[in-house]
């Protein structure tokens, strides 16, 4: 059954049929024999599988969805785009520094899976930047005994200082 046909049950789904980045635009999408390594970045040294096909699709940004939407609000920004989680968070800007998103989690990659990423201090830099203060790391995983990525989340500083009761 199609991801089409699955969304006509229910009224709250709606379906976007581009990718989402840090501006808008078109970019090379690296289609990989492995659907989890596929990705708009290329595949690095320590990736797998191989790119099967490349194609050119739309990019949009996450602040400029919830304008053409009226969305005020992002409780939890989650991303699960393999290796450009950074570029979807780098398109939510005006929201961030709003404070209009409460929670950031998405995985970062510490090896070179893909290519480029950007550095951890990087990603840290922006958050904190933003108002942001790291939460936690989850579901860390390791290649040769080495981390290779893990899923990590930020809170919003002045939603945590609001919620947890320490103002």
């Amino acid at each position: 059954m199609l991801l089409k046909d699955v969304a006509k049950a229910h009224d709250d789904v709606t379906l976007n049929n581009y990718g989402l980045g840090a501006v808008q635009g078109e970019h090379i999408f690296f289609e990989n024999l492995h659907s989890d390594m596929s990705s708009f970045l290329d595949k690095g040294s320590d990736g797998w599988g191989r790119i099967e096909r490349k194609t050119m699709l739309r990019i949009e940004t996450i602040d400029d969805y919830c304008d053409q939407r009226g969305i005020d609000m992002i409780h939890v920004l989650k991303s699960d785009t393999p290796g450009y989680d950074f570029e979807d968070i780098k398109g939510a800007l005006r929201m961030l520094s709003d404070n209009r998103v409460c929670l950031v989690y998405f995985e970062f990659i510490f090896s070179d899976m893909y290519k480029p990423l950007p550095r951890f201090e990087e990603v840290f830099r922006y958050m904190y930047d933003n108002n942001f203060i790291l939460v936690n790391f989850y579901e860390s995983n390791l290649v040769n005994r080495v981390l290779s990525w893990n899923d990590m989340m930020f809170i919003n500083r002045d939603f945590y200082l609001a919620t947890s009761g320490k103002n």
